[in-house]
């Protein structure tokens, strides 16, 4: 009876060290997808920033022309 026992027990925990696995791959994987669309965002922030910049400039200079008339 113990080694039926011990059998059993045996296959519980190794689906459940399966179960683990997959759900830390899965974790890891999802981390990775986080990580790179941050990056894809950090980068479009920082392109939109510089064309705000860019933008303000440009107003500043034709306010610049417009009050000098």
């Amino acid at each position: 009876m113990t080694s039926s026992t011990e059998g059993l027990f045996k296959i519980s925990t190794d689906s459940l060290n399966k179960r683990i696995k997959y759900t830390d791959d899965s974790i890891s994987r999802y981390e990775r997808s986080i990580e790179s669309y941050q990056t894809t965002l950090q980068r479009r922030f920082t392109a939109m920033e510089q064309m705000v910049s860019q933008l303000q400039a440009q107003g500043n200079q034709l306010s610049s022309i417009v009050y000098r008339q």
